[in-house]
């Protein structure tokens, strides 16, 4: 799946270093979810999409509206998918993640604290990690308006 210019990569948030913010934030009916990212090798993402594993329903993935493109860009992992859970049965998150692997995905999560975060208590390390994900934010932000800047040319 990876190209000269892009890589597929997913993170699973439950088990990153900033677990902790991760479930203070996230819906209680979510138990775990994976990000999964096409990133540009020179930074920013060209589209990303979540597969959850919600209490009492089994796994959703929920797509945003700008990467509708993955249907198309990673048919083997939407067709995987379906074949995880064959005559109505249920995949696990364990399945999913297996898939991912199996397709070429590369897990970037981050589970061990950066330096400058790991001696600190718990609230400057949320508050660190707060930072982090702005800074995060802003590139994407960045990315899609350059992007946009290069489809209106």
């Amino acid at each position: 799946m990876p190209t000269d210019d892009y890589e597929m990569t997913y993170t699973l948030p439950h088990e990153a270093w900033y677990a902790p913010a991760v479930r203070a934030t996230q819906n209680k009916n979510e138990t775990r979810w994976i990000n999964v990212v096409k990133v540009a090798k020179g930074g920013g993402c060209d589209w990303e999409f979540t597969i959850a594993e919600v209490r009492n329903i089994g796994i959703q993935v929920r797509m945003y509206d700008d990467s509708w493109g993955a249907f198309d860009e990673v048919p083997g992992l939407f067709e995987g998918l379906a074949g995880l859970a064959p005559n109505a049965g249920r995949a696990t998150f364990e399945d999913v993640v297996a898939l991912l692997n199996r397709l070429g995905c590369r897990d970037i999560t981050q589970r061990d604290a950066p330096p400058d975060v790991a001696g600190m208590n718990e609230v400057d390390r949320l508050r660190a990690e707060a930072v982090n994900l702005m800074r995060q934010a802003d590139e994407l932000d960045k990315g899609r308006v350059t992007a946009m800047a290069e489809v209106s040319d």
